[in-house]
């Protein structure tokens, strides 16, 4: 059995509304890990959100392609993208702009 046997159940088993993944590590620049992952769910139309370290960047551009939009840490990218998946889910961000429970819930989940 792979290492990725729980990851490719759940996708099979339901759809995740959103993807978020720790990071685009040594292991899937190598070619390996989570890139199977990732891509079904891009093939699927998962929003997806990926970190990705400085030093596997050329390896992730290379993987990625024109489908990825690169944000930088200590912008409002990120939580804008977030908000935006979030309307677009239906989960309601309360009135300061923070995000709800349900999307707190939602991220603490395991892929």
């Amino acid at each position: 059995r792979s290492t990725l046997f729980p990851y490719t159940t759940l996708f099979r088993s339901r759809t995740p509304a959103i993807l978020i993944v720790n990071k685009f590590g040594k292991v899937e620049a190598e070619g390996g890990g989570l890139r199977d992952v990732i891509a079904n769910a891009v093939q699927s139309g998962i929003p997806t959100i990926i970190g990705v370290p400085y030093r596997n960047i050329d390896q992730w551009r290379a993987f990625a392609g024109e489908l990825a939009r690169e944000a930088h840490l200590g912008t409002q990218d990120v939580a804008t993208w977030l908000l935006r998946c979030c309307q677009d889910l239906g989960i309601q961000a309360d009135a300061g702009g923070s995000l709800s429970a349900e999307l707190r819930l939602l991220a603490s989940r395991p892929v």
